[in-house]
């Protein structure tokens, strides 16, 4: 799933993590956000998580909501950028990646962080 944003702006994403196209309970578990230039990287650009960024707005139904802040979607320069972020769901000692994907960063226009 792509997801696409504009620099320097606020961005709220909706997600449902699902395995196999059924809703994974997320009571209990930690949600991961990462993003990264490229798929091959080892340092992330942006990470949130369910202590920061991440809120799980209905457990039972596998659904959580992102925020990313102005200073999150300002860290690139003020261009047209597509970079790469996933999701993984952690249970314990269990890791797993839920959601991939590309976020499109396109400039603003105007003043920085409206």
């Amino acid at each position: 799933m792509d997801f696409e944003i504009y620099h320097g702006r606020t961005e709220v994403f909706d997600l449902t993590i699902t395995a196999n196209a059924v809703v994974i309970n997320l009571t209990g578990k930690t949600l991961q956000f990462s993003v990264k230039r490229d798929v091959t990287d080892t340092t992330a650009l942006l990470e949130k998580d369910t202590t920061d960024g991440i809120v799980v707005t209905n457990a039972a139904a596998g659904q959580a909501r992102v925020t990313l802040e102005t200073s999150d979607t300002g860290l690139l320069d003020n261009r047209e950028h597509v970079v790469v972020y996933d999701v993984h769901l952690v249970d314990g000692t269990a890791d797993y990646q839920v959601l991939t994907g590309r976020l499109i960063v396109h400039p603003t226009i105007g003043e920085f962080g409206t």
